[in-house]
């Protein structure tokens, strides 16, 4: 399992940010597995999504960022991804449903 950043604590708020709450050790899981990652321990930073330093299988370095979702954040995945097309830059990868 993983540490809530105490940032992420106001999401206990409302009763759509508890929800997340309570999925997301299952959404992290499932999200690790897909892309066979492994985690260390998330940014405590983070204020509006969880954030994890990972490494690939192969050892390559990764991030798995899952976004509380929002309406500033609804396009997010899509500017992440344009910005991480330039050569040199690793695949960005996301799940729609679940903002990962």
């Amino acid at each position: 399992m993983f540490a809530l950043p105490l940032r992420l604590k106001w999401l206990e708020n409302s009763s759509d940010g508890r929800d997340w709450l309570r999925e997301l050790p299952a959404h992290v899981k499932a999200s690790a597995d897909r892309w066979e990652l492994r985690l260390e321990s998330s940014y405590a930073d983070s204020y509006v999504s969880i954030v994890f330093p990972a490494a690939l299988a192969d050892g390559s370095p990764a991030v798995l960022k899952i976004q509380y979702p929002h309406p500033e954040g609804e396009h997010a995945p899509d500017r992440e991804s344009r910005a991480l097309e330039s050569p040199g830059w690793p695949r960005c990868d996301h799940s729609a449903s679940w903002r990962a």
